[in-house]
């Protein structure tokens, strides 16, 4: 299969840079991460990647410089006041859970002591 290259341009540098997807990047980013994929596995992430390059290079092509910057998102006065509340009313949601000392009792996830 012949090596396919995606030119992208960095988000941090907004220069084009080269990137092959080919078995040695997926075996890097297998051992990075202590995965083990089999075959069809990684055909499936090479696809994925090539999708989420695509994706990102075409959100990069847009042509935002008439738009103007959004510093804060929550201009309005719209917002509900912060009172504090009882914390024994969250009790209310736990339902049928077993408390211990104040605590939920929940089955024991770690092997050992």
């Amino acid at each position: 299969m012949a090596h396919q290259f995606f030119v992208v341009k960095s988000v941090i540098s907004m220069e084009k840079i080269k990137i092959r997807i080919d078995d040695e990047l997926i075996e890097r980013m297998m051992w990075l991460s202590k995965l083990r994929l089999d075959e069809q596995e990684r055909e499936k992430i090479k696809e994925d990647i090539r999708l989420l390059l695509n994706y990102i290079s075409d959100i990069l092509e847009i042509n935002v410089s008439d738009t103007e910057e959004l510093l804060y998102p929550n201009l309005s006065d719209n917002v509900r006041e912060d009172i504090p509340s009882i914390e024994e009313k969250g009790r209310e949601h736990l339902g049928n859970a077993v408390l211990e000392n104040g605590f939920v009792k929940a089955p024991k996830v770690f092997k050992g002591e």
